[in-house]
């Protein structure tokens, strides 16, 4: 027998290089997981449960101790994918090489996957930014690698935790909780 697969762009959960993704039992959260590129961990909530084709993007990382979470963008996958078709680099960012590792005052010196930049996020399209290149937006937020070698993760039911992997082997365990902001039962509270 053939088996065929159409694949369906998600746009309200941004632009996205997700190797691994989990979709949480309330069917309302879902953690996705840069292992490739940028070595993020996003969390996406829908505003509806079972559907997400409109909700919050946050980019998830550590302050010292605390696991904090960045807003990214709040939209549905129909103005997403509408603006898309509209927008272009320019749009959101001013850019120009650093020169000697430095940049003009009213730009941000950056390194990702791709390169090294000076940038200056532009306020007209500010809201979908963070949606559109999240790799970008996160750095100048001053975000790093959540967990910069794993390379899979995956929920465990019984103990209501999310696992982290690396060559195989359990690297760290994160405990859940709920909480407000973001609005979810998912939400990771501690990193052991």
């Amino acid at each position: 027998a053939e088996v065929s697969a159409k694949v369906i762009k998600n746009y309200a959960v941004g632009r996205l290089f997700a190797a691994h993704v989990l979709v949480m039992p309330d069917q309302q959260s879902l953690y996705l997981l840069d292992s490739k590129y940028s070595g993020n961990l996003y969390l996406f909530i829908a505003d509806e449960k079972g559907s997400f084709s409109k909700g919050s993007l946050y980019v998830v990382h550590q302050k010292g101790n605390a696991i904090k979470y960045e807003l990214m963008g709040e939209e549905s996958a129909l103005r997403v994918k509408f603006k898309l078709k509209k927008i272009k680099f320019s749009d959101l960012f001013s850019v120009h090489n650093p020169e000697s590792g430095q940049c003009q005052k009213s730009h941000i010196y950056i390194s990702t996957v791709y390169g090294e930049e000076c940038l200056l996020l532009k306020n007209k399209n500010k809201r979908y930014a963070g949606l559109f290149d999240p790799i970008r937006v996160s750095s100048l937020m001053g975000v790093n690698d959540f967990l910069p070698s794993v390379d899979g993760m995956e929920y465990d039911v019984n103990s209501n935790q999310i696992k982290f992997y690396a060559k195989g082997q359990v690297k760290y365990i994160s405990s859940l909780g709920e909480s407000t902001e973001p609005s979810s039962q998912y939400v990771i509270k501690r990193l052991q």
